[in-house]
């Protein structure tokens, strides 16, 4: 189990532009916490690194 050090929020104004953000912070080493969340018609995900 790694231990989280680092954690952020990112945002899109639609899922496909989340999903470019999720991927390209994939790369940088971040992975995806929990599920999305879509609030006033914007798209959230949490990322943590460790």
């Amino acid at each position: 189990m790694s231990i989280v050090v680092s954690y952020s929020i990112l945002k899109a104004p639609s899922p496909k532009d989340l999903e470019d953000k999720v991927k390209e912070a994939i790369k940088r080493g971040w992975q995806p916490l929990g599920g999305l969340a879509v609030s006033n018609g914007e798209f959230f995900q949490a990322v943590a690194g460790s």
